[in-house]
C-alpha cells in the first residue's frame, strides 16, 4: 500500500464545515482507492494567537513525520503548507513532492498575497508534479511561473458528490426546512464574504432590480473578513428587509438552501478563483444559475447551461439576472437539465481515475 503524507492549512471543522471541504473530499478519494493517507492539518481559527500556535505545531508534526518513509508528500495551498517542507528539504529531500494549488497561493488578489507568491515559487522549484483545479490555472502556471506543462495535472478539487445535491425536494418544502418565507422567491449566493468574491456586485445589482421584482429577496450564505462592509452596504442601500444572511452551514443543510433558491448567482470577480465548486453544487441541485465567467467558473459554465456574463459590472450582472428571471419555463428547464449533466462530469466518483494517474 502506497503511503501519502498530506499537509494542508485548509480543513473543515465544526465551526467552519464548508472550509476546505475539497481537501477532505480529496483525502477521502485517495483512501477509497487504496492509498494510506496521513494528514497534518490546520482548521480555520479566528484568534491570531491560536493560529500561530497551530501553525508551529503543524511544522513540528511535519518534522517528526518526515523521518518516516512516505511515497509522496502531498501539499494543499502551497504558499503556507509547503513552508516546513521547504525549510527541511535539505534534511529530507523527498523525491515525490506533489503540490496542489488553489487560488491566491499563486495569484495575488491583494498586496499581502505577493508574499504567498514568493513562498510558492520556492515550493514549485522542488516539486515533481503540480495539481491545478482548472485549465485556467494551468495556463497561469505555464505563463507566470514557467512550469513544464508535462508536470501539471488538472484535478477539479475533489469534485462534488452529486448524490448529496440531487435529491427530491420541492422549493416550498426546502423553504420550510430552512425557515424562509414561502411567499417570497429568492436570489441566492454561497461564498466567503471577502474581497472580489462579488457579494457587493450582487447586492448592488439586486438593489437595481428590487423595485421591478418585489416578490424576490436576496439570500446570502457565508461569512468572512468583509462582513461589516457587507452589512453597511445593505444598510446604505436601505434593503435590509429584503436580504437574508446565513452563516456557513453543513453540506446537508446547504442542499436545502440551494433547493430553496429560485436563482443561484456566482458573481466572483476574483482572479484567483480557480474553479468554484459552489457553481457545480448549484448545477447538481437543479437550480437555475447566473455565473460570472471571467476566471475559473468558465471551466464548466457556458451559455448552454447557465446565464453567463463576463465582467465585474453590477449593470452587467443586473442584466444577466433580469434575463434569467424572464426565461420561459421551457428554456429555463433546458438550462437546468444541461447544467445538471455538466455537474455529473465532476462527480466525486469520476475523480479516482484522475488521482490514480497522478499518484503513480
Amino acid at each position: 500500500m502506497r503511503r501519502i503524507l498530506m499537509l494542508t492549512n485548509m480543513y473543515p471543522s465544526k465551526k467552519y464545515p464548508h472550509y476546505g471541504t475539497f481537501v477532505k473530499n480529496t483525502e477521502d478519494i485517495l483512501t477509497s482507492i487504496g492509498f494510506s493517507v496521513d494528514t497534518i492539518k490546520i482548521s480555520k481559527h479566528d484568534n491570531k494567537i491560536i493560529r500561530l500556535f497551530a501553525y508551529i505545531l503543524f511544522c513540528l508534526k511535519y518534522f517528526f513525520k518526515a523521518f518516516k518513509n512516505y511515497d509522496y508528500v502531498y501539499i494543499h495551498y502551497i504558499s503556507h503548507s509547503s513552508i516546513p517542507v521547504v525549510m527541511f528539504y535539505k534534511l529530507f529531500p523527498k523525491k515525490n513532492i506533489i503540490l496542489n494549488v488553489h487560488g491566491n497561493d499563486i495569484i495575488a488578489d491583494r498586496g499581502l498575497d505577493f508574499k504567498n507568491r514568493g513562498r510558492s515559487v520556492k515550493a514549485l522549484k522542488i516539486c515533481s508534479k503540480v495539481i491545478v483545479p482548472s485549465s485556467y490555472f494551468k495556463e497561469v502556471l505555464i505563463k507566470n511561473y514557467e512550469i513544464d506543462e508535462n508536470k501539471i495535472y488538472i484535478f477539479p478539487s475533489g469534485g462534488i458528490d452529486t448524490n448529496i445535491f440531487d435529491i427530491e425536494l420541492s422549493k416550498e418544502d426546502a423553504k420550510d426546512k430552512v425557515k424562509l418565507n414561502k411567499d417570497k422567491k429568492y436570489i441566492g449566493m454561497v461564498s466567503r464574504i471577502e474581497r472580489d468574491k462579488g457579494y457587493d456586485t450582487l447586492v448592488k445589482a439586486f438593489n437595481m432590480l428590487s423595485e421591478t421584482y418585489k416578490d424576490y429577496d436576496l439570500l446570502i450564505i457565508g461569512t468572512g473578513d468583509e462582513d461589516k462592509y457587507l452589512d453597511s452596504l445593505i444598510d446604505e442601500l436601505n434593503i435590509k428587509e429584503r436580504v437574508v444572511r446565513v452563516p456557513f452551514v453543513t453540506q446537508k443543510k446547504l442542499v436545502e438552501y440551494y433547493k430553496a433558491m429560485d436563482l443561484f448567482v456566482l458573481p466572483t470577480k476574483r482572479r484567483s478563483e480557480s474553479l468554484s465548486l459552489v457553481g457545480l453544487e448549484a448545477f447538481a441541485s437543479h437550480t437555475l444559475s447566473v455565473i460570472c465567467t471571467m476566471y475559473g467558473p468558465k471551466e464548466y459554465a457556458n451559455s448552454k447551461n447557465s446565464i453567463c456574463y463576463n465582467s465585474d459590472s453590477e449593470e452587467d450582472l443586473c442584466e444577466a439576472i433580469d434575463k434569467a428571471l424572464k426565461l420561459n419555463e421551457e428554456d429555463k428547464n433546458t438550462l437546468i437539465e444541461k447544467a445538471y449533466k455538466q455537474s455529473l462530469k465532476y462527480d466525486k466518483s469520476k475523480m479516482s481515475d484522475i488521482l490514480k494517474d497522478i499518484f503513480i
